[in-house]
Formats: structure tokens, sequence, C-alpha cells
């Protein structure tokens, strides 16, 4: 009878362990911590097993899905209740920036160094945009366009873009001194930022939908950056700032003036505009 008892219990472990571990798998999917519990083991049970599988393809489903889509956008949707979000009227803070030289680095070298060199400069950039609240929205070829604001709201989002961009302009000066050492080609690497009102939300069809921003506030935000071609060769990273943006990233930052503006940009908001030039003590 004792034996019997010992028996059931250790049956009992056996069978309640792999879905204790199951329990714990499925928490941290649910707070998108997709890489960091362990592999789940079999189970004496056919079924437990079989729904252990299940779920580590689902996982790793959810991987992806995390690494093609914004990770605080995929966070808000699997918390939301009911369908996609709506597209709203929203006052953010739009980043363009673009590689210098890259294309004549990349014209006549293999693929893979070409993408090898990009991938190493993104992997510095893309963390320091996120770590300071941005939204990654694309890649456009050798640049990127980010937005501060969206999908988690923030009062404070120009501020954020500036910090953003200045940790942005650390990550590639740390990246250039690296290159220089082994004695490789160094970058340059124009940011333009702009403040205001943009529809934010879903574009798309039911088959293939982007979250993004849209509006002149954008298109400014772009050709802030191509500006920035015009701009003192003084540093590494030239990051080309609207009045808009300055104003409400408010006190703590250092400007220099920057004569002029782009064609075929009104100047309510966008004049003066500025260089980024650092923190203020």
């Amino acid at each position: 009878m004792v034996l019997t008892g010992v028996a059931a219990v250790l049956f009992g472990r056996r069978l309640a362990n792999p879905i204790l571990a199951l329990a714990d798998a499925a928490r941290s999917v649910e707070r998108l911590e997709l890489d960091r519990f362990p592999a789940l083991t079999n189970s004496p049970v056919r079924e437990v097993s079989l729904a252990n599988q299940a779920f580590e393809r689902m996982a790793r489903g959810l991987r992806l899905s995390a690494t093609y889509l914004p990770r605080a956008l995929v966070a808000r949707l699997t918390a939301r209740q009911g369908g996609l979000p709506v597209s709203e009227n929203r006052g953010l803070t739009v980043m363009f920036c673009d590689l210098e030289g890259y294309t004549s680095y990349s014209r006549g070298r293999p693929a893979s160094e070409a993408a090898a060199y990009l991938n190493d400069l993104l992997a510095r950039v893309g963390p320091a945009i996120e770590a300071s609240g941005g939204t990654i929205d694309k890649y456009l070829g050798d640049g990127l366009m980010a937005f501060w604001g969206a999908p988690e709201p923030n009062a404070d989002h120009a501020r954020a873009a500036c910090l953003g961009a200045l940790a942005v302009a650390a990550e590639v000066e740390a990246f250039n001194r690296e290159r220089q050492a082994c004695g490789s080609f160094a970058c340059r690497m124009r940011i333009g930022l702009h403040t205001g009102t943009v529809m934010v939300g879903n574009v798309g069809f039911a088959g293939r939908i982007d979250y993004t921003a849209i509006g002149e506030a954008v298109n400014v935000a772009a050709r802030l950056e191509q500006f920035g071609k015009q701009a003192p060769k003084s540093a590494e990273i030239t990051i080309v700032v609207s009045a808009a943006c300055a104003g409400a990233a408010g006190d703590g930052f250092r400007h220099e003036p920057l004569d002029g503006k782009p064609a075929d940009v009104a100047a309510e908001g966008v004049l003066p505009l500025t260089l980024l030039v650092g923190r203020s003590t």
C-alpha cells in the first residue's frame, strides 16, 4: 500500500512538472519574454508532449513577429481586447536618418560584406532608438524612419527623441572608432527631427497592415534630414532639429543655429532650424 502511494506521488510529480513548466512559459510569452523560458521537456503523457511542441512552435512564430514588428506594438496588441487599434491624429516627434557614403562604399563589394556593415551599424542604432522610447517604423535602404509618442503615449516625446538622437550619435561615433582602429570605412549620418500632428495607426488591407505615421510632419522630418547635407561637416553625425521639436524638448540641450530651410517647407513650426550638438550642463 505504501509503495503504491509513493508510486502515485512520483507519477503525479512527473505529470505535474511539465504542466507547471508550460504554465510558466505561457506567462513569459504573455510578457513577451520570448527568449527567456527554458526548453519544454517531454512528458510521459502524450497529450502534454504534443501541447509542449505546439507551444514552442507558437513561440517561434511570435519571436519572428516581434523581430519584424515594433516590440511595443506587439505588446500592446497582445494585451488589447478586441480588434486592431484605430488610426488617430496624435502629436509625435518623427526622425529620419540616412547614412552618407554607403552607396559608394557598397559599390563593387560583395552583397554579404555590404549588408554586414549596415547590419553592424543598425545593431547599435536600433537599440539606442528603442531604449529612448522610440518606435522604428521602417528601414529605408541605408536609413530609417522612427517616431516617439506612439504606440505608447508620451507627453515628452520631443525630449525623448532628442535624447534618442544623441544616443544614436554616440553609437555612430563608437562604431567609427572601432572601424578606424582596424583601418576600415567609417561613416557619417544625417538625422532630421520634427514635432507635429500626424495620423498614426493602421495602413493597408486585411492581408498586410503596417502600423505607421502619415502626414506633413513626417514629410518635414524627411526634408530636414536631406537639408542636413548643407550643414557644416564638423561632426560625424548631423542632427537637424525644427523649431517645434527644439521648443517642445525644452531645456537641457545644446543647439547651434542653421541658416536656411528646405524647399517646399512652410516656415510655421519649422524655423529657425538648429543643429542638436549635445546636452547642456
